[in-house]
């Protein structure tokens, strides 16, 4: 009998289910929602616990596991299990990488694709919500501080780069030989937290979300599941698919994220961030920061 609790493609569950989303009915849609968002759940809990915390028949679930291309509920959480029991070794996955350069694997197509998964992934968890949320989280502290270590670090530093142009009050958190102690001193119950981190975790940014949250700090996360170190503290996850072909977890979602997040707070802060922004690129040409054609003039006198 051919096992069709994983499907020839190898996506993974969350994926196969952003992909057969839009098809679903609605008990069926809030059942697929419900399994995209909690996989721990799903692996090990029963069906009746599912579905009751779902707020769906049972039979919903089994019929979305067929629907996943699972023989049953009972292979469903099987290969739930199995994405949630993937190793994170990235020596591995180079060595799956060279491995795919044997069987003529289209490696800009390919990444394409699990990008289009993952932003598909994505738009079914329906996050506009809990963005919400979190950008009036943000909006109403004191001060913003965004943490990101290691991988995640590059990506702490996009966020706040973009939000400071228009928001004075975000601070980048800047690890001095891993001070943790040192870097949070200033931290005050009104302050809020961006922590950004994808497994693995670096255990910097698990203490950091931690220590905010026990100093009072409202604290916002984006990882890459409900069941993440960083989720666990937070008073706002906001959890983004990271699948890739690649050894490195993507970024794709996680930069959408944030661009997202910080629209949303400029959309709602008013005449401020427009004017600040005004007065920033007014002052930037002025002191002669931008590229302008006679730059280029100046080039070919040279």
């Amino acid at each position: 009998m051919t096992n069709t609790s994983r499907p020839a493609d190898g996506a993974s569950t969350a994926n196969a289910l952003s992909a057969i989303y839009p098809s679903l009915g609605p008990q069926m849609r809030k059942a697929a929602r419900y399994a995209i968002d909690n996989p721990e759940e799903i692996a090990f809990r029963s069906l009746r616990d599912v579905a009751t915390r779902a707020g769906v028949a049972h039979a919903t679930f089994s019929r979305l596991a067929r629907a996943a291309r699972c023989e049953s509920y009972g292979a469903f959480q099987d290969r739930v299990r199995r994405d949630l029991s993937r190793s994170w070794g990235f020596a591995d996955r180079a060595r799956d990488i060279q491995a795919e350069a044997h069987i003529g694997f289209k490696r800009l197509s390919g990444h394409a694709a699990a990008c289009v998964r993952n932003i598909e992934t994505l738009n079914a968890r329906d996050l506009n919500d809990r963005l919400r949320h979190a950008a009036e989280t943000l909006l109403e502290a004191r001060r913003v501080v965004v943490a990101g270590a290691m991988g995640s670090f590059s990506l702490a530093s996009f966020a706040h780069y973009m939000a400071n142009l228009a928001m004075p009050n975000w601070m980048l958190l800047q690890l001095q030989g891993g001070d943790i102690a040192g870097a949070l001193a200033n931290l005050e119950p009104d302050d809020a937290m961006l922590v950004i981190g994808f497994a693995p975790y670096a255990r910097t940014s698990v203490r950091i979300a931690r220590e905010g949250k026990a100093r009072g700090c409202r604290v916002v996360a984006m990882t890459d599941a409900a069941s993440s170190p960083l989720a666990r503290p937070a008073d706002v996850a906001l959890v983004v698919p990271t699948e890739t072909p690649h050894f490195f977890p993507s970024q794709v979602t996680a930069v959408l994220t944030v661009e997202a997040l910080i629209a949303e707070m400029i959309a709602a802060s008013g005449d401020e961030a427009p004017e600040r922004l005004r007065d920033l690129e007014e002052n930037r040409r002025s002191l002669g920061e931008y590229w302008a054609e006679n730059d280029e003039k100046a080039e070919k006198r040279r």
